[in-house]
């Protein structure tokens, strides 16, 4: 089971770091240390903030991949938590 775990943590790993190195790449933009996009001065015409723009749809892979990847982590840790408690009675 632990191997699984560490092999679905890589997997998000991997594919977060895939969109991010896409956003940089295609866009020449990135996502700063306070979660705002930013683009690069020599950006092009497809970086910009329209909704329906591809910038936004390869944010929006990068946000469903964190938001699947912390639903991972907190079911983990839920279930860690729950190995850990002493049985029924004990405590």
């Amino acid at each position: 089971a632990q191997s699984n775990l560490k092999a679905a943590r890589r997997v998000f790993q991997d594919g977060v770091a895939r969109v991010q190195l896409l956003i940089q790449n295609d866009f020449n933009a990135w996502i700063d240390g306070k979660s705002e996009v930013r683009v690069f001065p020599r950006g092009t015409p497809h970086a910009s903030a329209d909704s329906d723009g591809p910038l936004c749809e390869a944010l929006r892979w990068l946000s469903t991949l964190l938001t699947a990847w912390a639903l991972l982590e907190t079911k983990v840790e839920a279930t860690r938590s729950v190995e850990r408690r002493p049985p029924a009675g004990q405590w």
